[in-house]
């Protein structure tokens, strides 16, 4: 997290995929078994099959940067790159063999794939649906994964 003058600025969280042996996506489902009813979760079914046209599976081992934000006021100032810049430099720390950092978003999120650009991720994968209840369930019918290379093997 970042703070100026004391006030959050911005903040982003990230995880090594799989790292203990459970994906997120496993880890995930657990969480929200234990607070969405069976019917929920019956009814959700189907927007699951739609939303999984866009899914891009997780690298395990990978760096997983996620809920990356920064509070207008202090948008365009490089918090964001700063913050992801020194999880990178943490993580390779207790993780010396850490090869990238993989950051998903929907295409229509032009500023953050640019900011993301600006500090070395690069457009890996894509994924677009053409159901058109997609836009119903995601902000855009196109998601990426960027990713940044952290050491060359």
């Amino acid at each position: 997290m970042a703070e100026i003058n004391d006030k959050p600025a911005g903040a982003v969280a990230a995880w090594i995929e799989g790292k203990d042996g459970l994906s997120s996506g496993i880890r995930k489902l657990s969480a929200l078994s234990f607070v969405l009813s069976r019917r929920t979760i019956e009814l959700s079914k189907s927007n699951l099959a739609t939303v999984s046209e866009v899914s891009i599976q997780r690298e395990k081992g990978t760096l997983q940067i996620e809920s990356v934000f920064t509070d207008s006021p202090y948008r365009g100032q490089g918090i964001a790159g700063n913050l992801i810049n020194k999880h990178i430099t943490e993580f390779r720390k207790s993780n010396p063999l850490l090869e990238k950092a993989q950051i998903q978003l929907m295409n229509e999120n032009v500023a953050a794939i640019k900011a993301y650009q600006k500090i070395g991720f690069e457009i890996a994968e894509n994924k677009t649906s053409n159901n058109p209840d997609i836009t119903n369930l995601l902000p855009g019918k196109t998601k990426l994964m960027l990713q940044k290379i952290i050491i060359d093997r």
